[in-house]
């Protein structure tokens, strides 16, 4: 009777195809990611008045990492689930390769060529989430071991390797996979987490996120402020008890110096400055709630009609403005707090006038509604504007 198993030589070549196949799909992967990373500057949108393709591809932000996580989960149980079938891997690489890893890769290309549909901060952010999931599953089919490694293995039972006996090696060797898999996890949901906020959803979160680092500033400054006094309070108290121990700790502290007392000038910045930084927190606030959470979503606002399809590109350059503004203040906001720790009254004042100019011009440039007209916000927004220039 002929034997079932397979002969040495058909298990040689099937494992030879599992090399080819594993080598392939990083390829495949590693030139996905070059082509991402790439700085050349996006392809201009094809014709709004034919861009079914462009307003569609954010479901593919969805079904693509599905299917990916899909697959990913039936290659982990392979992976830790014996006998290893190199064949049926080969099937699960050549299925991601040949479908849902292309699908995404078209769908990311859509979103970031088209920067006047969806706008380049939503486009950035698919971007860099795509970016991850392929290096995660780099990560992941790079662990792979084909049968050979484990051959040797088995050639050491009953020996203790690492600390742990035969009977715990295969627990041990599932972890890398069961790690590297709940990674690709994460960056999958990631995407399809992008694709549920959509624009308006990714570009608020956004804005929440550089309010709440200048909340944090603005924390600091205040403590910073705190901190000065009480240590004005108990300078020669501590002065006396000082020891040789206490001066080599301090070698350690922050850089940052102390507010001194008798700096009127630099006093009166402070206060000035955390008035208007929570002007400026007040901002973000309300842009998020009145301009950022309302952003039309692209297909449902007139897209195929030429004057709206204006006002939208129009809405999405003012949104990306907007952005960039929001980010930039928040940046700026970093360099005040360290103009004040470094006692520099003069870079305190350009710094505070470069933050303010900024959030002036996002105000600025949200005083209409996404549909180009007058409404209640703005009028609040010329109020904010108003209290902002106020020098008092």
């Amino acid at each position: 009777m002929a034997s079932s198993s397979s002969s040495p030589t058909e298990e040689n070549d099937t494992t030879e195809v599992l090399r080819l196949v594993i080598s392939s799909t990083i390829s495949l992967l590693t030139q996905f990611e070059s082509s991402l990373s790439s700085s050349a500057p996006a392809e201009p949108a094809p014709s709004l008045s034919n861009s079914s393709e462009i307003l569609s591809s954010p479901a593919l932000l969805r079904t693509a990492p599905t299917l990916i996580r899909a697959h990913t989960t039936k290659l982990s149980l392979l992976l830790i689930t014996p006998p290893f079938t190199p064949s049926a891997i080969v099937t699960v690489l050549r299925e991601l390769s040949t479908g849902p890893l292309p699908v995404l890769m078209s769908a990311t290309e859509l979103l970031c060529n088209a920067p006047n549909v969806w706008s380049r901060t939503f486009g950035g952010e698919v971007k860099r989430a795509t970016l991850r999931l392929c290096r995660e599953l780099q990560g992941l089919f790079g662990a792979i071991q084909p049968p050979g490694v484990e051959e040797e293995e088995k050639g050491k039972k009953g020996k203790k390797r690492d600390g742990r006996e035969e009977g715990e090696e295969g627990d041990a060797a599932a972890q890398p996979n069961l790690t590297a898999t709940g990674v690709v996890w994460e960056a999958c949901d990631a995407l399809i987490l992008l694709e549920k906020q959509g624009v308006a959803g990714v570009v608020a979160g956004k804005a929440q996120e550089y309010h709440d680092l200048i909340e944090d500033a603005i924390s600091e400054l205040r403590e910073w402020m705190r901190e000065s006094d009480e240590d004005d309070e108990d300078e020669d108290e501590v002065h006396d008890d000082a020891s040789a121990a206490d001066e080599f700790e301090q070698l350690f502290q922050p850089s940052e110096q102390k507010l001194p007392k008798d700096n009127e000038q630099l006093n009166a910045q402070l206060e000035a400055t955390l008035k208007r930084l929570t002007l400026v927190k007040m901002l973000y606030k309300a842009l998020i709630k009145r301009r950022l959470k309302g952003f039309p979503v692209p297909g449902q606002d007139g897209l195929g009609d030429k004057d709206d399809a204006i006002r939208r590109i129009d809405g999405v350059r003012r949104l990306d403005e907007v952005m960039q503004d929001l980010k930039d203040v928040q940046e700026d906001t970093d360099g005040l707090a360290d103009a004040f720790y470094s006692l520099d009254g003069e870079r305190v004042a350009a710094c505070l006038d470069e933050c303010l100019g900024k959030a002036r011009h996002a105000a600025v440039s949200m005083r209409r509604s996404w549909s180009g007209e007058e409404d209640e916000f703005g009028s609040w927004l010329e109020k904010w504007i108003d209290m902002i220039d106020d020098k008092k």
